[in-house]
């Protein structure tokens, strides 16, 4: 009704959604397969604790704030 609050009403979409791209590389050069966010993460930690340099790449298109935050809060981002 007309009390309710906008966001009340909001549906959140899980962070997939607006991903379209998620890539781990590794020394430059992106690794074959297909990652969510948090796997992607995983591999890097693991290419990183055998001494190599890695980073995750995402795509996100239209992102709400809740799927910001999810990603920020994988990655320990900060405004």
């Amino acid at each position: 009704g007309a009390d309710t609050a906008p966001d009340a009403r909001r549906i959140h979409v899980p962070v997939a959604r607006a991903m379209v791209d998620c890539g781990v590389y590794c020394d430059g050069s992106r690794l074959p397969g297909k990652y969510t966010h948090g796997a992607a993460l995983q591999k890097v930690r693991e290419i990183e604790a055998g001494g190599r340099s890695a980073f995750v790449w995402i795509g996100l298109h239209e992102p709400d704030d809740h799927q910001m935050q999810a990603v920020a809060d994988v990655f320990g981002l900060h405004p």
